[in-house]
């Protein structure tokens, strides 16, 4: 009787400790998604980009602040680009930076303060 409680208890724990990591994965998730798509937060996109007279003037014309300057990278000459906006509007600028740029590289970051930003057309 003894050996039943005790794998019980045990059988009991595991269940526990896997419905608490079922909780902390899902709710990390479906937290990650909800920031992304709820919070007011800014971000600074940083644009590496093969040399192309075009991407600045076609990114400004659908509305994005952006900030230009070209540079050597290790393939060659390339754009950087720096653009700052609304951390909601991510997904639209990457879309757009993979129709107009498809070998750009970029990174994001939040902004924890800033001035002067430009606002973005929506």
């Amino acid at each position: 009787m003894e050996a039943f409680v005790i794998m019980t208890l045990v059988l009991f724990e595991v269940a526990l400790w896997q419905w608490r990591v079922a909780i902390t994965v899902r709710g990390n998730l479906l937290g990650g998604l909800i920031d992304r798509r709820v919070s007011k937060w800014h971000v600074s996109v940083r644009v590496f980009a093969p040399a192309d007279t075009d991407l600045v003037p076609a990114l400004r014309d659908r509305g994005w602040p952006v900030t230009a300057t070209r540079g050597i990278g290790h393939r060659g000459p390339v754009e950087v680009l720096f653009i700052a906006i609304d951390q909601r509007r991510t997904g639209e600028l990457e879309h757009a930076l993979r129709s107009l740029a498809p070998d750009a590289s970029w990174t994001i970051e939040r902004i924890s303060s800033s001035r002067g930003l430009l606002a973005v057309a929506a």
